[in-house]
């Protein structure tokens, strides 16, 4: 029989890869718990992207803000968060339409 006891009223901490990354962007943004942090994982085989990539938003109701690692979620650690990419456009580099030939790039 298990137990869910919160004796020091901290509120259960996600202890997942996700849930630890959140936590060191909270602190390190000063987000408040109010507003959302998502934190996923995505496979890119576009050129210029990493094989698997951490995107980080902030769902800040004055604007989105978004960071990628370009490390899958297992790899990244407290010390890397100061130095995130910028994505305010999204993932990966834009798809120039004129460059694609056939549907490969050209």
């Amino acid at each position: 029989m298990g137990f869910d006891f919160d004796l020091f009223g901290e509120g259960k901490k996600d202890v997942s890869w996700q849930g630890q990354i959140k936590e060191w962007v909270r602190a390190h943004f000063k987000v408040p718990e109010a507003i959302p942090v998502l934190v996923t994982e995505i496979r890119c085989d576009q050129p210029g992207c990493a094989p698997v990539e951490t995107i980080i938003a902030i769902l800040d109701p004055a604007g989105r803000q978004q960071w990628k690692s370009p490390r899958p979620m297992r790899e990244v650690r407290k010390e890397d968060i100061p130095h995130l990419r910028p994505n305010p456009e999204g993932h990966g580099p834009r798809i120039d339409i004129d460059r694609l030939g056939e549907g490969k790039w050209a």
